[in-house]
């Protein structure tokens, strides 16, 4: 692919940018493993967080420059090699698309050992800037299979995973809304059952939890992993976490003139709803507290606070006003 690009990247006119202070992009927790791969050649799938809004990135698998610049030996098929860019032309990769690498461990005249991996770096687009730059280690078995594998597979046994009828992926995310539980389908092809596990994420939080098949996020916001496993056989699938919807149910309908009426309803994560009377002719309300005025229909706003979980609530509340 770079081969590709320098055409294109030779008559751009470089432009100094400076260095950008966000994070830079990295593969998430849950894409394929990047370690003990198939030397004859390994397809990796990749998620990816953090990355930059309008810009596009080159992934390459390289020998690692030992002076910490970048590589010179870079794997030149065509395959070990992606460009990701959303709404890209032929040839790219969107990136919530299926990112795909193929590694093998002798590329360039060399056999790698604890010195290879992918390499990130700005697009032709962006050459300049070299914040996106840096290494992802990579490493593969010291076995000697006989053919090239996948990293997902093991002796030909593979699992896949469903929620609500749609397929998860290894490399583009599914979303978990906070509290809100997910029943997994889990199959593998020898038609063994499967076991599921949340890996355990590098900060020691817990984002996710699962109860039987049905996996919740305790979060809002962040990512966690599924794992689904078949004897040695292992797949891994990320998910992004949203803020949860709180919701409510409105029993009563109706209240009768001079008679105060509480209504000490809470939504779906237990915050107190509030009451605002929009035809103040007809009704008044205080906090909960609603009390018909005269006979007609009582117009409410209700409200209730959010929190970094959940969005605030809000809804329009119509009760009937009724003679006493």
């Amino acid at each position: 692919m770079k081969k590709i690009i320098a055409g294109v990247a030779a008559v751009l006119i470089a432009v100094g940018v400076a260095p950008s202070a966000m994070a830079q992009t990295s593969i998430m927790t849950g894409s394929s493993p990047l370690t003990n791969l198939n030397p004859l050649g390994a397809t990796l799938h990749l998620g990816l967080s953090n990355f930059p809004d309008g810009k596009g990135i080159y992934i390459f698998e390289v020998v690692k420059n030992p002076t910490g610049g970048r590589p010179t030996i870079i794997n030149n098929d065509q395959s070990s090699q992606a460009w990701v860019i959303a709404n890209g032309p032929a040839g790219s990769t969107s990136p919530m698309g299926d990112i795909k690498v193929v590694v093998t461990a002798t590329f360039g005249g060399q056999t790698c050992t604890d010195n290879c991996g992918l390499y990130f770096e700005y697009d032709h687009t962006n050459s300049t800037d070299t914040s996106e730059d840096h290494f992802v280690p990579i490493s593969f078995s010291a076995a000697a299979p006989t053919s090239a594998g996948s990293e997902t597979t093991t002796a030909s046994v593979t699992v896949s995973g469903q929620i609500d009828g749609v397929a998860l992926s290894a490399s583009q995310p599914g979303t978990l809304a906070y509290q809100t539980p997910k029943y997994v389908v889990a199959a593998a092809s020898d038609g063994s059952t499967p076991t599921l596990k949340i890996t355990a994420d590098p900060s020691g939080k817990t984002f996710c939890v699962l109860n039987g098949n049905y996996i919740k996020a305790v979060s809002g916001t962040g990512a966690c992993n599924l794992e689904i496993h078949s004897g040695a056989a292992v797949g891994y699938f990320p998910f992004m976490l949203s803020k949860g919807i709180q919701s409510a149910k409105q029993s009563v309908t109706s209240i009768k003139v001079g008679k105060p009426k509480n209504i000490a309803l809470t939504t779906n994560f237990q915050e107190m709803i509030s009451y605002k009377s929009t035809t103040p002719k007809i009704c008044t309300a205080v906090d909960n507290t609603i009390i018909g005025l005269k006979v007609g229909s009582c117009l409410l706003n209700a409200s209730a606070v959010g929190s970094a979980n959940y969005d605030q609530f809000s809804a329009k509340v119509k009760l009937a006003v009724v003679k006493k």
